[in-house]
């Protein structure tokens, strides 16, 4: 990373749950299979998931501003 870089992030992923309760259950089950050393593949999708952010990469120079793009 050069000098000038602040932040850098790179293959960012964020998913959540349509369901509060089954939400809640999956962070819980996971925290558990963390805990057991039992390895599961995150990246999968799970009923009432959905992506939010998937694959994001960026760089913010010093005194650099960005503007989020929407649809």
């Amino acid at each position: 990373m050069t000098p000038d870089i602040v932040i850098k992030v790179e293959n960012l992923n964020k998913k959540f749950c349509r369901n509060l309760k089954r939400s809640m259950f999956y962070g819980f089950s996971d925290i558990m299979k963390n805990m057991l050393g039992i390895r599961y593949d995150s990246g999968k999708l799970r009923r009432d998931e959905f992506w939010v952010l998937e694959d994001v990469s960026f760089e913010l120079k010093k005194g650099e501003i960005r503007e989020i793009m929407r649809n």
